[in-house]
């Protein structure tokens, strides 16, 4: 990465220093990586006009992540979605937190934070799709109960919520996440749910039979 898209990514508006700042967070990065797994620093080069990180397989929790995520598609092509779940959970357990939540930086960095978020977001979604469609409702709420927290204006992952909860049997606690999630829409968004959601809620108290299972309803 040259040293201009280094310094855009690390600073809105870069110092004077910016140059010599970067050398001494490359140094600094290397010492860490050493303390990681030893020798490890070698892999971040000195090239012209700015450094090279190169990381092969097994060494980066992504690239895990997507060699699991594909593998995980690849046996929902087969017709495993139970072993594509699975694979999807171990997935998901890569990720701690937010990506770089405490780290601030330019806007090349919010927009590679944001991306990392998209792809995190879209692995729950296909996760929780396919405890939806192998009658899983118990992992389904395990974990959208703690993904709400960190994502609270997903209307999707409420709305798995609150269906994992109703078909386990759980009709009130499926109405009381409705209500949370609306409250927090509107407290900190001053926006009410959208139409899926409300549909959703209308579905729960008139034990629609169409969201019984056991894939998603339409």
């Amino acid at each position: 990465m040259t040293l201009d898209r280094l310094s855009r990514s690390i600073w809105p508006e870069a110092p004077l220093s910016a140059a010599a700042n970067l050398r001494t967070y490359a140094y600094t990065l290397r010492r860490h990586l050493d303390r990681a797994i030893p020798g490890l620093g070698g892999a971040l080069k000195t090239v012209r006009g700015g450094y090279r990180l190169s990381i092969g397989g097994g060494r980066l929790d992504l690239h895990d992540f997507d060699s699991m995520t594909r593998e995980a598609e690849g046996l929902v092509a087969r017709g495993r979605p139970a072993r594509a779940a699975e694979l999807y959970e171990q997935a998901l357990r890569l990720w701690r937190g937010k990506p770089l939540d405490d780290v601030s930086g330019g806007p090349l960095l919010l927009t590679e934070t944001a991306w990392l978020e998209e792809r995190f977001a879209g692995a729950i979604d296909r996760a929780v799709d396919l405890w939806l469609a192998i009658g899983a409702n118990d992992k389904v709420v395990q974990v959208t109960s703690r993904f709400v927290h960190n994502y609270p204006f997903n209307e999707r992952l409420w709305e798995r919520l609150m269906l994992g909860l109703f078909r386990s049997g759980r009709q009130v606690e499926a109405l009381e996440a409705y209500t949370r999630a609306r409250t927090y829409l509107v407290e900190a968004a001053g926006v009410e749910p959208g139409p899926a959601m409300r549909r959703l809620q209308s579905a729960i108290l008139a034990d629609d039979p169409a969201i019984f299972g056991p894939g998603l309803p339409t």
